[in-house]
């Protein structure tokens, strides 16, 4: 073994664990890159790419009221198909994306979860903010704050779901549901905790109407 062999750098992709949709969804992203001539994967590319994603397009259109044709012809009036370069064969990444999939991979670590999911890249491509993708979304009115809230919403309520189910299943020992409803009193008695050192928001005083 060479020594430029044993130094060599792990590709961007395999640094992460991705899941099945997720990659499919890099790679999507390279066909974006194919069909605008362009030489890598930046952020605009992988933004064109969710707009794609059944999961990732419901977020965006049914609870968070964007519309998707609209993100998709602003984003291309940003870009342009290069009509002179030439797309080349191995097609790399941008250093946005890097700093996408980091992000991307920390919502994954904080939810314990086993993969990054295609809406962990989305969260990922509003959180990185500079790039194109970030500033199309942001100027139709999606930042990290308004993201983050209706995913963890979501999260929330399929937690809920999945443990009503859970404590109507009677093959499970009673021990388990009173192991389980501890631990959610528990839960419940810390958000009441971070709830109470929260500084209350002090309202503006409302200005007469009639001055």
């Amino acid at each position: 073994m060479t020594p430029e062999a044993g130094t060599q750098e792990v590709p961007l992709v395999e640094r992460y664990t991705l899941s099945t949709e997720a990659r499919k969804l890099l790679e999507l992203s390279r066909v974006e890159v194919v069909e605008l001539n362009h030489t890598t994967i930046g952020t605009e590319h992988l933004l064109l790419a969710c707009l794609k994603d059944p999961e990732i397009a419901q977020l965006l259109t049914d609870q968070l009221k964007l519309n998707t044709a609209q993100i998709e012809e602003a984003t291309k009036s940003i870009v342009s198909r290069n009509q002179d370069g030439t797309t080349p064969a191995e097609i790399g990444f941008t250093p946005r994306i890097g700093f996408v999939l980091s992000k991307a991979d920390s919502q994954r670590q904080k939810e314990k979860a086993k993969e990054i999911t295609t809406l962990h890249l989305l969260i990922g491509l509003v959180q990185e903010g500079n790039g194109i993708a970030a500033s199309v979304l942001e100027s139709l009115g999606l930042n990290y704050e308004k993201l983050i809230d209706h995913y963890n919403e979501d999260m929330l309520r399929a937690h809920k779901e999945q443990l009503s189910r859970f404590f109507a299943d009677r093959r499970i020992p009673t021990a388990h549901k009173y192991y389980f409803l501890s631990e959610i009193s528990d839960l419940a008695d810390r958000a009441r905790e971070i709830q109470a050192n929260i500084e209350p928001k002090t309202s503006r005083p409302q200005q007469n109407a009639l001055l």
